[in-house]
C-alpha cells in the first residue's frame, strides 16, 4: 500500500514553516462531531466553517484543497465526517478520493458536495463509497440532512434521486431473508464497496459481486447503489 503523502493544509490561513510539517489541527470542541472539509476554493471552505460553527454539534477541525492535502491530515486523524467537493483541480477527483479513502477506512463517511448533476454523478459517488451526493444549490435543511444521516451510517440521496433509484413499493419488507448475514451487516455497518467486503470477509470478489448482483435481479433494482439505499431504509435500525 503507498506511502500517505507528508505535507497538508490544515487551515487556509495557515503555512508551513517547514516542508514537511503539519500544523496542528484546530482544537476540538467537547461533544462536537469533527469535519475533515475538502474543496479547492478557500471562499467555499470558510463559508461552510462558518455556518457549521454556528452549530453546537459540527465542527471543521482540518482542511485540504487536495486529495493529498485530504490523506495527509488523515494521516494525522481520523475525523467524525469527511466532506469533499466533487472536482478538485489539483489530483484525484472527489470521487477517486472517496475510494482512497474507504479503502483504508470503510466505517469513515464521507459526503460528496457539487454543484454538477446529480443525475449523472450521485450512483457514481454511492458506488464508490459514499454516504451521499448534495447539490451545491440544494438548500442548507439538505446538507444537514445528509450530515445526519452520514453520522448515523445511513445513506442520503435527495427526493429526485431516491424515486430514480427505488420502485414504490419498495420489493421487499427487508433484506435480511435475501442478503447473507455476514455482507448485510457489512452494508449497514458502512462497507459498501466490493474491495472492502472482500477485505472484510472471507469471500472473493466474484462471490460477492455475485451476490449483490443476484439480490439486485431478484428485487428488481436498476443498481447496486439502489440495493444498499434499499438495505439502509428497510434494515438499518432507527436511531433513538
Amino acid at each position: 500500500m503507498p506511502e500517505l503523502p507528508q505535507t497538508a493544509r490544515i487551515l487556509p490561513s495557515q503555512t508551513l514553516p517547514v516542508p514537511g510539517r503539519i500544523e496542528d489541527p484546530e482544537p476540538r470542541r467537547e461533544g462536537v462531531r469533527t469535519i475533515l472539509l475538502i474543496d479547492d476554493h478557500a471562499m467555499i471552505r470558510q463559508g461552510l466553517r462558518e455556518i457549521f460553527h454556528t452549530l453546537p454539534s459540527l465542527q471543521v477541525t482540518m482542511e485540504a484543497s487536495n486529495a493529498e492535502e485530504a490523506h495527509a491530515n488523515l494521516s494525522v486523524s481520523t475525523p467524525d465526517l469527511v466532506i469533499t467537493d466533487l472536482l478538485l483541480l489539483e489530483g484525484p477527483d472527489g470521487i477517486q478520493l472517496t475510494k482512497a479513502i474507504k479503502a483504508r477506512r470503510h466505517d469513515l463517511p464521507v459526503l460528496l458536495l457539487s454543484g454538477q448533476d446529480e443525475a449523472l454523478f450521485a450512483e457514481r459517488a454511492i458506488d464508490a463509497g459514499a454516504s451521499g451526493f448534495v447539490m451545491k444549490d440544494a438548500d442548507l435543511e439538505a446538507l444537514f440532512q445528509a450530515i445526519e444521516a452520514a453520522l448515523e451510517g445511513r445513506i442520503w440521496v435527495s427526493d429526485d434521486m431516491r424515486s430514480r433509484l427505488l420502485p414504490a413499493p419498495p420489493p421487499a419488507s427487508h433484506l435480511a431473508p435475501i442478503l447473507p448475514a455476514d455482507v448485510l451487516h457489512q452494508i449497514l455497518g458502512g462497507n459498501r464497496t466490493v474491495l472492502g467486503l472482500n477485505r472484510a470477509l472471507s469471500r472473493s470478489i466474484a462471490s460477492i459481486e455475485g451476490i449483490l448482483d443476484r439480490a439486485q435481479r431478484r428485487l428488481g433494482l436498476p443498481s447496486r447503489v439502489a440495493l444498499f439505499l434499499l438495505a439502509m431504509e428497510l434494515d438499518h435500525p432507527t436511531p433513538v
